[in-house]
């Protein structure tokens, strides 16, 4: 559910317990941002573009809501809780270092919302939400629109990584590779997060060497580690990058009930749903695909039908995440009971929500 991320978290420092606190950016500190950005040579209209999505923290409030918490500061007897939330916020907000000539100021920075450079970030999204709207359709086989020599801000949002939100990385693409792309993912993080257990994988093996995930860390990124991948330019530990993996894959999780990513039908019982359509970002309009990724906040008796699925869904993994589970019983769930997909699942479009939808 991309809000831009002017909801984010103070990275974990030197010294300091990762367990940081989840801040949102303040309406003046996003108001420098803006300034800033323009003084980078962003023109006003992708400024505001990028911003007038301001944050609303639906991920946020699901994963509290999912783990039982008072609030983000009070979350008793979960230790890890504010460690996942960094990762339920990375898939909108990877972090990169650009090597890019596009925004020079910002060649060799770390560029992270809100604290890291935010006018390259702006600048960035900006530069992909530009390209997605005037490339050219491909011909022949679904190509996505960005690969590995881009930065992983631009593969998440409208690149080869579109499945790290549930959704297809190009139009056309058929349902059942996105599912497995998708699988390839969820396993590859949810081992990663485990605390023991012969499934757990090695948090400074290269991603390259895990199969599965093999084909998306190529060239200067064969050597990448699951540290690289979360905390790029920044201090980790091992807990704080396996706890990151999973809130990176509660995100996935609970985009792939928003209406936006995906067209599922529910049953009239409310015993489950299935997947219908993987959409691709592509081809949407920012503003058509931000509403529904609103639904569920602020916090109501009358959540939406898919907020309730997504964050009973985020409760079943964090409860077999607890009990150490093995993948192969978590893949039987995510497959059977989350990311249940038609046999007849439609290739994917944009959907409903192409400029002029809304």
């Amino acid at each position: 559910m991309r809000k831009w991320i002017l909801a984010a978290a103070l990275a974990a420092t030197a010294g300091v317990s990762p367990a940081s606190q989840l801040l949102m950016i303040e309406r003046d500190a996003a108001a420098d941002a803006a300034g800033l950005a323009r003084h980078l040579g962003v023109d006003q209209r992708t400024v505001e573009t990028v911003l007038r999505s301001r944050s609303t923290p639906v991920h946020e409030r699901m994963t509290l809501s999912a783990y039982g918490c008072i609030s983000a500061s009070d979350c008793p007897g979960r230790p890890e809780y504010q460690r996942v939330m960094l990762g339920v916020i990375w898939n909108d907000n990877p972090p990169g270092i650009p090597k890019s000539v596009r925004w020079p100021t910002c060649w060799g920075e770390l560029v992270l919302m809100p604290k890291h450079r935010p006018d390259c970030w702006i600048g960035f999204i900006g530069d992909a939400i530009v390209k997605a709207k005037t490339a050219p359709k491909p011909k022949g086989p679904p190509q996505p629109l960005f690969g590995e020599d881009h930065l992983m801000l631009y593969r998440t949002h409208y690149g080869d990584l579109q499945f790290l939100h549930a959704m297809a990385s190009a139009d056309a693409e058929p349902a059942p590779l996105t599912l497995e792309r998708i699988m390839a993912w969820s396993q590859y993080a949810y081992r990663l997060g485990l605390r023991q257990g012969a499934d757990r994988l090695p948090v400074n093996r290269p991603i390259a060497e895990f199969a599965p995930m093999q084909p998306w860390f190529q060239g200067s990124k064969r050597d990448w580690t699951a540290q690289t991948l979360f905390r790029l330019g920044q201090d980790y530990n091992d807990m704080l990058v396996r706890d990151m993996a999973f809130g990176a894959l509660l995100h996935t999780v609970q985009d792939s009930y928003s209406r936006s990513h995906t067209g599922r039908e529910f049953a009239i019982d409310g015993s489950g749903s299935r997947i219908l359509e993987h959409y691709s970002y592509t081809g949407q309009s920012t503003a058509c695909h931000d509403r529904p990724d609103k639904e569920g906040y602020p916090a109501g008796d009358a959540d939406p039908v898919q907020v309730r699925a997504a964050i009973a869904a985020t409760r079943r993994l964090i409860l077999l995440r607890d009990a150490n589970t093995p993948w192969s019983q978590v893949e039987a769930v995510l497959r059977e009971e989350i990311f249940v997909q038609d046999p007849a699942a439609r290739p994917a479009s944009a959907g409903p929500f192409k400029p002029g939808d809304c």
